[in-house]
């Protein structure tokens, strides 16, 4: 048992890396090196300008440091056939779950290393702080990171549901109160606080006797994994990642409108799917906020048309497989409905999410800098481009159905 954790660790990171080759290619890495270097560029540039001591200043850094501390869970490489090979055992994986936490907040502290050498410069200005005051803002993120991931190490043991607001409390709320008194007023007052929690979590922690929440450990470990492949799923194919419906309850009272006759069924099926299919929507919702941001940013006329049509199109194509994605149910080729009927709800639902999409666009070139020109060329082309995905579409589906 004493070397389960290692051995683990080194199948995981082998696991990892063969994904790498796929990330880190040729072509992204010199995108990679462009879009740093204008980064760099205009963060300098913004950073001449600044003046100290401004109100905004303070909460930029809280809002980032904030989201910052989200990075890095606990990582158990805990798998689902433990529950059975290793419950009898569990007396003797008090040093596994040690050694997790200790490999856990190593990598937290790379990504917040990472993090605060980026906001270094803009401390430095904006704050006005030295170089020990600056040890000691990288210090109180070291210790929020690490008393969060003592919750998640209280967790292992905890069969009870956390409520809401318990969690929330302390992942978003102590973090929040802690960065405000480091950042506007003493930092070494907030790392004192810090300790104490620390402590206190460390006394809860020891005090625990219930065996293990092995439903609890696996599910949390599948859910890292899976943002982690979900990365990689953006350059390769990851056969790991499986779809997880969610019931989003909450919805209800808009599917009630959608019509239920015949004609539509496909209709009805496809929005519910794409509301409830986590992948196909958050990618749709991705591409749809990376457009809206990139086209409030570009005040040339010519770029702006080009970005706007080019993000269009790609969204177009990455919703086109979705028209098979009842394939592989048999039950849906059991339905009395004609294939022309299908194809035609597809069409309608493409179209509708196409045009909210260029609704966004041109909204968004409405309030940014892009000229008023540009808004129309936009429309007009957007309107060519729908068109034309949607013709296409139509006849490559009559020519299969011949």
């Amino acid at each position: 048992m004493r070397n389960l954790f290692r051995q683990r660790l080194v199948a995981h990171w082998v696991q990892l890396t063969k994904y790498l080759r796929y990330v880190f290619n040729d072509f992204f890495v010199i995108a990679l090196m462009f879009f740093v270097g204008a980064l760099g560029l205009a963060y300098s540039n913004f950073l001449k300008g600044l003046a100290p001591h401004q109100w905004w200043q303070p909460i930029v850094m809280i809002v980032v440091l904030e989201i910052g501390l989200q990075f890095g869970n606990l990582a158990t490489l805990i798998s689902a056939p433990d529950r059975v090979f290793l419950a009898p055992q569990e007396g003797q994986l008090e040093r596994y779950f040690h050694q997790s936490f200790w490999y856990s907040l190593g990598m937290a502290t790379l990504m917040q290393a990472g993090i605060w050498f980026v906001l270094l410069p803009f401390a430095s200005v904006s704050l006005e702080w030295h170089l020990p005051d600056l040890v000691a803002g990288f210090g109180l993120l070291f210790l929020l990171k690490w008393n969060w991931l003592k919750f998640q190490t209280f967790q292992l043991r905890n069969h009870r549901e956390a409520k809401w607001w318990h969690q929330f409390s302390l992942q978003w709320g102590f973090p929040v109160v802690e960065l405000l008194i480091g950042i506007m007023g003493n930092v070494w007052l907030a790392i004192g606080l810090a300790i104490i929690t620390i402590g206190v979590s460390r006394f809860v922690i020891n005090r625990q006797v219930p065996p293990l929440n092995w439903q609890g450990i696996v599910a949390k470990e599948q859910m890292r994994m899976l943002r982690i492949y979900r990365f990689y799923a953006l350059f390769t194919d990851v056969p790991a990642i499986e779809p997880r419906p969610k019931r989003r309850g909450y919805l209800d009272r808009f599917f009630r409108h959608l019509p239920t006759d015949q004609k539509h069924l496909y209709t009805n099926l496809y929005v519910k799917t794409f509301f409830r299919d986590g992948e196909t929507s958050s990618m749709y919702v991705r591409l749809l906020i990376v457009a809206a941001v990139i086209l409030f940013c570009l005040d040339n006329e010519l770029v702006a048309v080009i970005v706007a049509i080019t993000m269009l199109y790609l969204t177009g194509i990455q919703l086109r497989p979705f028209f098979t994605v009842f394939n592989n149910n048999v039950f849906t080729h059991l339905y009395p409905v004609a294939w022309n009927n299908q194809v035609r709800n597809f069409q309608q639902f493409w179209q509708w999410l196409l045009a909210l999409e260029l609704v966004v666009e041109v909204l968004v070139l409405l309030v940014g800098k892009a000229p008023l020109g540009a808004t129309f060329i936009t429309l007009v082309a957007g309107v060519v481009i729908i068109g034309w995905l949607i013709t296409r579409f139509e006849r490559q589906q009559t020519e299969r159905g011949k």
